[in-house]
């Protein structure tokens, strides 16, 4: 078996817009090092800096971000995410690889969509009618959930969902369109 000495730190991103640091809805990742190599791992979760605990590379206890997660779920996951890195790794240890940046990337998308709360679809007979807007609004909050939308991307939908219902406010849909 072979040893690949690697790094995992989680670190909160700090963009720049027109030279000053974004505050709001920072994507926190998990920047891991390994035989010469760096990649930055997205989390899936986003916070505001006065939320962060840069000393202890952490959200702040008792915060919520603009999802509605709570911190202790934040950085549970968080930590659930670098363990799997670390049982990754070591798999790879046993096998006496040294894995690509491709590899890990792709190990960890599938770690990450693991950690994802989804929200279950609504169930829907076939041929039944529903308001276009009931579709639409499980629409937005499924995706919403699982891509980790932010509240600009949610404005955004609610401003189509607008002008949608100021076209024709009684749109049908018929769910033998959905499959389901």
């Amino acid at each position: 078996m072979i040893t690949i000495k690697k790094k995992i730190t989680i670190a909160i991103e700090k963009r720049r817009r027109q030279g000053v640091i974004v505050e709001e809805n920072a994507p926190i990742f998990l920047r891991l090092t390994y035989s010469g190599k760096r990649i930055n791992l997205y989390s899936g979760f986003r916070i505001n800096l006065d939320q962060w605990d840069s000393e202890n590379k952490k959200v702040i206890e008792g915060t919520v971000n603009g999802n509605d997660q709570i911190a202790e779920e934040i950085n549970l996951n968080i930590e659930k995410q670098k363990s799997e890195i670390n049982s990754l790794f070591f798999k790879f240890q046993i096998e006496e690889k040294i894995p690509t940046t491709t590899e890990i990337k792709e190990a960890f998308e599938q770690i990450r969509s693991g950690n994802k709360k989804i929200p279950k679809k609504r169930i829907i007979q076939k041929s039944t009618e529903l308001s276009f807007f009931e579709v639409f609004d499980d629409f937005t909050n499924y995706n919403g959930k699982i891509n980790n939308w932010t509240e600009d991307t949610y404005t955004k939908f609610n401003t189509l969902k607008t002008h949608l219902q100021d076209y024709n406010q009684n749109l049908k849909y018929h769910s033998d369109l959905i499959g389901g």
